[in-house]
């Protein structure tokens, strides 16, 4: 399920279809969540000695401007 499916997915559970504005927002608001504090650092360390992956179960457009120092992404849109 991508995040685009799974917005339609809750938002029927309680009654309410999703419409274009609804996943326009959840797009636009998880495009600016930055890593916790912690993260940048550690992964910095890992890169030093391994290749780094993510696998995710979003969309590619939704994760590519979080993905700049990974080796590889997989993700449910690919799927």
């Amino acid at each position: 399920m991508t995040l685009r499916s799974g917005l339609g997915t809750a938002l029927a559970e309680i009654g309410r279809p999703a419409e274009a504005g609804d996943r326009n927002a959840l797009l636009a608001g998880s495009r600016v969540i930055p890593p916790h504090p912690e993260v940048p650092a550690t992964l910095s360390g890992l890169r030093a000695r391994y290749r780094l992956a993510i696998i995710s179960n979003t969309d590619d457009d939704v994760i590519a401007g979080t993905v700049a120092e990974i080796d590889f992404v997989i993700t449910a849109g690919q799927a």
